[in-house]
């Protein structure tokens, strides 16, 4: 049967379709999508695969023109938005192996003489944890690498997590909780942002939220008041930690923000005890990749999960990268 692929402007279309699937992420989601379109400088393409009249597929992919070159991005860089990629439907998961091999491979080949239509210089897409087969993209002459993240079995009784913890993990939590310390939740996006810029000025890095607007955030907790929360971590009235997490089909993911020094540890703790006890099974901790920041999070003692990343680029887009990654170091 043959497959097409369409725009997709129906918010109920594309939502109906992720809640009868078992793959998907909140970054999936229309309301999603849209916000980051609003606060990006790219336009959102959310395609569908068909397969005859079913939707089989539904790809988000943001496109922008920069510097004479056309880039497509999913999910566009210095955006919120941690991951992206296809997200295959509710029939795929109950296919036999050598079925979803070719559903998956005519989706890819679909999507991929699509986007070669709009004829673009770069393109990449950073696909979410459950989707495991790259194959496809590599038939379609994509370079495939791998990231990787951090994740804790909150089955696990808290007795056993806590023995994982590192020595000097389990001695901060100590001291911490003698502090009297108190956790909140809140949806004060521009504190947030405040707090975030005076830890990375007292660090001395680079500021990553620094080109993020507060409004952006505040939409997608205004969005997902369910799934998207921000705490902020308290000693006596002096903010000392904030936390964006992001809840979603039994996964806990520790999204966005810091703590100072020990506040860390013990906010984290305390964060996995409140989500076990809301029956949520991973703790997902992401960007194992940066050496700078694994003592940190290996002394949770995690499990490591991997994600593919893929992109094709013309010899343009390729010296776009290099010049983005060695001069500027930042892409756009």
């Amino acid at each position: 049967m043959t497959m097409t692929v369409k725009l997709i402007e129906d918010a109920d279309v594309w939502d109906r379709f992720l809640d009868e699937t078992p793959y998907g992420s909140i970054f999936h989601r229309w309301k999603m999508l849209k916000i980051v379109e609003k606060y990006s400088p790219f336009k959102l393409l959310p395609y569908g695969v068909y397969r005859g009249a079913e939707l089989i597929c539904v790809f988000p992919l943001y496109i922008r023109k920069y510097k004479g070159m056309k880039l497509v991005f999913s999910p566009p860089p210095k955006t919120l938005s941690a991951y992206l990629g296809p997200v295959m439907g509710a029939s795929y998961s109950k296919l036999k192996q050598k079925r979803k091999e070719a559903y998956l491979e005519d989706v890819v080949k679909e999507i991929t003489e699509e986007v070669q239509r709009l004829a673009p210089n770069y393109v990449t897409v950073k696909a979410e944890p459950c989707f495991d087969d790259i194959r496809p993209f590599k038939w379609q002459n994509y370079q495939v690498d791998i990231s990787s993240d951090y994740a804790i079995d909150l089955n696990k009784s808290l007795d056993e997590i806590w023995a994982g913890f590192d020595s000097t993990c389990k001695k901060q939590i100590k001291h911490s909780a003698s502090l009297g310390l108190t956790m909140k939740q809140s949806d004060d996006a521009q504190l947030f942002y405040r707090i975030m810029d005076e830890n990375f000025t007292k660090k001395g890095v680079d500021n990553m939220y620094r080109s993020m607007d507060p409004a952006c955030l505040k939409e997608m907790l205004e969005a997902f008041p369910d799934h998207i929360k921000l705490y902020f971590l308290y000693e006596g009235d002096k903010v000392v930690g904030a936390h964006v997490i992001v809840e979603y089909r039994g996964r806990f993911m520790l999204w966005l923000g810091s703590a100072s020094g020990h506040y860390n540890e013990y906010m984290l703790w305390e964060m996995i005890k409140m989500e076990k006890a809301l029956g949520i099974k991973v703790f997902g901790i992401p960007d194992a990749d940066a050496r700078c920041v694994l003592p940190f999070k290996s002394k949770f003692n995690p499990g490591l999960e991997h994600r593919f990343v893929a992109n094709r680029k013309d010899t343009l887009g390729a010296i776009a990268e290099w010049t983005f990654a060695n001069i500027i170091k930042a892409w756009i």
